[in-house]
């Protein structure tokens, strides 16, 4: 891995109408954060499922001067709420502090097996930056991504609500999608790796214990294959699925980064099989 990297008109009721909606839409655009990348090539990082891993692969693994990006399963806000989110912010801290002396910034989109606790997600820090729903990032050669949160746990009949499971997990429907170049997602769409269907070989016990398991999967993936469809992504980098998968399917590129890998991307790259 490179160490040169330096991150990165009509009548007045129309026309109050039009206004209106446009407010409404604008605000609505301006909730969410767009990022600017310090430079063309960013490092991703697949599940981790631990604030501790997280923190000693950014130490020993990740270039000084770069952007770091995980695509969720971070670790964040695991145990009893009132002990979890103290916890969480103090690992926090510590990970923008350590991203500061490097020079590194951290963005971290949350997963499935990531608390959802909005003092986790709204805290707010120098060099870490929390993506709790979706948001856009734009590198300095113009391209843009679209970064997306969420998933579902297959194995939650096996886990304690509040505690390693949490019901707002699924990716968020979004009503706007702006036009984007790649996607950068800790799901995937339903047409890239296993699809739902293959539940009943893999995970059949899950099905038999949660009936509506797999109507959700479907809704989950569904959501996901949606907004990238809408944001017209060429390029999908995502986490979740615990593989290296890479695919190219109906002009679109699609990478799975792998649990504790690491993965360059570079922005300037046309990205297919």
């Amino acid at each position: 891995m490179s160490n040169e990297w330096h991150g990165g008109k009509g009548s007045k009721s129309r026309t109050t109408k039009h206004k209106s909606f446009r407010d409404g839409y604008d605000k609505i655009k301006k909730s969410k954060p767009i990022y600017e990348f310090r430079s063309n090539r960013i490092i991703l990082q697949g599940d981790t499922h631990d604030m501790d891993v997280t923190w000693k692969i950014i130490y020993n693994k990740v270039p000084s001067g770069s952007d770091y990006l995980h695509l969720g399963d971070i670790g964040v806000g695991f145990g009893e709420r009132e002990l979890a989110i103290p916890r969480c912010l103090t690992w926090l801290a510590t990970i923008d502090e350590l991203c500061k002396s490097l020079n590194v910034r951290a963005f971290f989109i949350r997963g499935n097996h990531d608390a959802t606790y909005p003092e986790i997600w709204e805290s707010k820090w120098s060099n870490v930056f929390l993506i709790e729903d979706h948001a856009y990032a734009n590198f300095p050669n113009g391209k843009k991504a679209i970064l997306l949160a969420g998933g579902l746990s297959v194995d939650r009949c096996t886990r304690v609500e509040n505690v390693d499971y949490w019901k707002g997990e699924p990716t968020k429907e979004i009503k706007f999608v702006d036009k984007c170049d790649f996607a950068f997602t800790h799901d995937c769409p339903e047409h890239f790796n296993h699809s739902t269907s293959s539940l009943h070989n893999n995970f059949q016990w899950a099905v038999d214990k949660d009936p509506t398991l797999i109507e959700e999967c479907i809704k989950q993936r569904g959501v996901v294959t949606d907004i990238m469809a809408r944001a017209e992504v060429k390029a999908i980098h995502y986490a979740h699925m615990h593989n290296n998968t890479v695919e190219y399917i109906d002009g679109v590129y699609a990478r799975c980064v792998n649990i504790n890998e690491l993965f360059e991307f570079d922005s300037n790259k046309e990205y297919k099989e």
